[in-house]
C-alpha cells in the first residue's frame, strides 16, 4: 500500500520558508511586513511603542504617551496594519471630531488601509438599507468620533473588536467621576475589548487621579478600586517608584530629549500681536452675556445649560461671525419647537457644525434632558420672543465690520512673513481656530478695484489681493489714498511691501515718549529704495508727522551709509500729500517731495 504524497516539494519548501518568518512578539522580525508596507519614515521609537502595544498577548492595552510631535499616530498606525496583516479586521478609532478626515488620510496614504469614517448621516443610511449593525459594515478600520460613539454605545458594546484605538484619551481621565458622561458609557461599551490603545501627550495634568482613570479604563484589575489607589500611591513620595513599577507594562512614554540624536526639531519664536475689541464687538459681548444669565431660557435644554454656554462664550471670544451661526441655529432649533416640528434636532449636534471642538468641550457634560415644549400660549410667546432676540443678536453680529482679532491676525502674518524672509525660510502660515466662520469674514476684492463710497468708509476692514509685485499676496489699507499708491507701485516699483510693526524699529521723540514709526510703503527700483509715507495735506505740517519724517529721513541715511560701503542701492524718504496721488503718475514724480536731514 502506497501513502499518497500530502504535500508538493514546492509547498513543502513554502511552508518551511513561511515557518521561518515566525517571530517573537517582542522583536521586531514580528513587524517586518508592517514596516515594509508603510510609506512612512520610522523612528526607533515609533517601532519600539509598537512593539510594546503587540508585546503582550493578554495585556488589555497600553496607553502610548509620548511627548506632543513624536509620531503617536503613526505608532497606532503601526500596531492597526500589525493587527490588520495578522487578519484581525475589527478596528475601531475614536477620535475628535475635527481629527476623523485626519485620520482617515493618515491611514490611507501611509498605511494603505481604507477606513470608514462613520457620522449620523452615513449611519442612518446603512441602518436603514442593510438593516444591520452599521460599524460591522466597513472593510476597514472604522473612524467616529467621541461623541457618536457615545451616542451608539450599544452598537459599539455588541461587536468583539480586536482593536479599539482612542485617540486625545486624555478626555478620559476622569472616568471614576460621575459626571464623565461620555468617559463612563465608553468604558462600559468597551469592557469586553482585550485590545485597547489609548493615545496621549498629556496622562496626567493636575491629579495623579487621571493616570488611575486611564488606567482603569483600559484595566480596572490593575490598581483596584479608588480607595485602595489614593491609600497606595497619593501623598507618599516613597511611593513613586512603586507607581512606576506597576505602569511600567501598561504605560509607554518617550520625551523630546530622547530622540534630538535622530529627531531635529524647528525652531519655535513666540510673536504676541496684541488688539482690543471694538465698541460693537464689546456691546454684543454685554448683550450675550446679559442673555446667557437669565435663570429661565427656552434655547438651551437645562442638562446642556452649562454646556452651550461655554461653546457660546468660546465662539464670541474667536470671532463675531462665528458666534452669528451659533446664534441662528438655536433660533432654527426654537421656530421647530414653536411649530411642533415631529422631529426637533438635538442642540449639541447642530451645534457640532458652528464649533469643531464640540466633542472635546462636552466632556463633562451630563446627558441632555427633555428638550422645551410648546405647552400653553404663555410658553409659545415667550419662546416666540426668545427667537426673536436671538435673531436680533445674530444680525448685529452680521453687521459688525470692524473685526479687531481679523485685523490683529493679518498684521501678525505679516510680521511673521518679515521674520520668515530674514531667516530665509518659506512663506508659509497654519491657522488654528475654534470655528472656520472666523476666517471667512472678509472677501478679497481686487487692489485694481476703486471701492463705492460706502466701502470707502470701511475700506480698513476690506481684504485686497491681485498683487504681481507685492510681497505678499494680501494686504489691508488704511485709506483709499493708500490703495491707490499700490497700484502705481505695482506699475514702477521691481516689488513692495507694507511695514510690520517692528520690521524696520524707527523711533521718533512725541513729548517725554519715544514711539514706534511705521511708513505706509517700503519700495525698490532699479536705482534707489524708497520709504514712502502719504498724509492728508493738512496733516504734513503737525508736530507729530514732522518727528516721524525726521527719524525716517535718518534712518534712510544710514541704511544708505551702509548700503554703500556694500555696494547696494541708496534709501530715500518720501512724505506725499495724500491729493497729490494719482494712479495717471509716475513714481518718479513724487522725487520732489524727498525729504532730507
Amino acid at each position: 500500500m502506497t501513502t499518497q504524497q500530502l504535500l508538493t516539494p514546492h509547498q513543502s519548501q513554502y511552508f518551511a520558508w513561511l515557518l521561518t518568518r515566525r517571530a517573537a512578539g517582542d522583536s521586531v522580525e514580528s513587524l517586518a511586513s508592517t514596516l515594509v508596507d508603510s510609506q512612512v519614515d520610522l523612528n526607533p521609537h515609533q517601532v519600539e511603542a509598537a512593539l510594546f502595544a503587540c508585546r503582550n498577548p493578554l495585556s488589555r492595552g497600553v496607553i502610548l504617551a509620548d511627548e506632543v510631535g513624536l509620531g503617536k499616530t503613526i505608532e497606532a498606525g503601526l500596531v492597526i496594519s500589525q493587527r490588520w496583516a495578522e487578519r484581525r479586521r475589527k478596528m475601531l478609532i475614536i477620535v475628535p471630531a475635527n481629527l476623523r478626515k485626519q485620520w482617515h488620510q493618515e491611514l490611507q496614504d501611509k498605511f494603505g488601509l481604507q477606513g470608514l469614517i462613520l457620522e449620523a448621516k452615513n449611519y442612518n443610511a446603512i441602518r436603514k438599507q442593510e438593516r444591520q449593525n452599521p460599524f460591522l459594515f466597513a472593510s476597514g478600520p472604522i473612524i467616529c468620533s467621541y461623541q457618536f460613539a457615545k451616542a451608539k454605545a450599544d452598537d459599539v458594546k455588541g461587536i468583539d473588536w480586536d482593536l479599539v484605538v482612542l485617540d486625545e484619551a486624555h478626555r478620559l481621565r476622569n472616568v471614576y467621576k460621575t459626571s464623565n458622561v461620555i468617559a463612563k458609557t465608553l468604558k462600559e461599551a468597551l469592557s469586553r475589548v482585550h485590545s485597547k490603545v489609548l493615545l496621549t501627550a498629556t496622562p496626567l495634568q493636575n491629579s495623579l487621579l487621571e493616570l488611575y482613570g486611564l488606567v482603569s479604563f483600559i484595566d480596572d484589575r490593575v490598581f483596584g478600586d479608588l480607595d485602595s489607589f489614593r491609600s497606595q500611591f497619593t501623598g507618599r513620595e516613597q511611593s513613586f517608584s512603586s507607581l512606576r513599577d506597576r505602569l511600567a507594562p501598561i504605560c509607554k512614554r518617550t520625551l523630546r530629549k530622547q530622540v534630538q540624536p535622530y529627531v531635529s526639531y524647528t525652531a519655535r519664536r513666540a510673536i504676541v500681536e496684541e488688539f482690543t475689541p471694538s465698541g460693537e464687538e464689546q456691546e454684543l459681548s454685554r448683550l450675550v452675556a446679559d442673555y446667557l444669565r437669565r435663570p429661565n431660557l427656552k434655547a438651551l435644554p437645562d442638562g446642556q445649560r452649562q454646556l452651550i454656554s461655554l461653546v457660546l462664550w468660546k465662539l464670541l471670544a474667536s470671532s463675531t461671525h462665528a458666534i452669528a451661526g451659533a446664534l441662528e441655529t438655536m433660533a432654527k432649533r426654537l421656530q421647530g419647537v414653536l411649530n411642533q416640528a415631529p422631529v426637533v434636532p438635538d442642540l449639541a449636534e447642530e451645534l457640532d457644525e458652528d464649533y469643531e471642538s464640540l466633542d472635546e468641550t462636552a466632556d463633562e457634560w451630563e446627558d441632555q434632558e427633555p428638550g422645551t415644549e410648546a405647552t400653553n400660549r404663555s410658553e409659545r410667546d415667550a419662546i416666540a420672543q426668545e427667537i426673536e432676540e436671538l435673531r436680533h443678536f445674530k444680525t448685529l453680529a452680521t453687521n459688525i465690520r470692524d473685526n479687531a482679532k481679523g485685523k490683529a491676525l493679518l498684521t501678525a502674518l505679516v510680521r511673521a512673513f518679515a521674520e520668515l524672509d530674514r531667516l530665509g525660510a518659506a512663506r508659509k502660515a497654519i491657522i488654528f481656530t475654534e470655528c472656520c466662520r472666523s476666517l471667512k469674514t472678509d472677501q478679497m476684492v481686487s487692489f485694481r478695484c476703486a471701492p463705492t463710497v460706502t466701502e470707502t468708509s470701511r475700506i480698513k476692514q476690506m481684504l485686497f489681493g491681485g498683487f504681481a509685485r507685492c510681497l505678499y499676496p494680501l494686504q489691508k489699507f488704511d485709506s483709499d489714498t493708500e490703495r491707490r499708491f499700490a497700484i502705481i507701485l505695482e506699475r514702477d516699483a521691481t516689488k513692495w511691501l507694507k511695514p510690520a510693526k517692528g520690521q524696520f524699529q524707527i523711533y521718533y521723540k512725541l513729548g517725554t515718549e519715544q514711539p514706534e514709526y511705521i511708513p505706509d510703503f517700503v519700495a525698490e527700483t532699479d536705482p534707489t529704495i524708497f520709504m514712502v509715507e502719504t498724509k492728508a495735506r493738512a496733516d504734513i505740517n503737525t508736530q507729530e508727522v514732522q518727528a516721524k519724517a525726521a527719524a525716517a529721513a535718518r534712518w534712510c541715511v544710514n541704511a544708505s551709509d551702509h548700503a554703500s560701503s556694500v555696494g547696494s542701492k541708496p534709501w530715500k524718504y518720501l512724505l506725499v500729500p495724500h491729493d497729490e496721488v494719482s494712479e495717471s503718475k509716475r513714481l518718479a514724480d513724487y522725487l520732489r517731495f524727498e525729504v532730507k536731514t
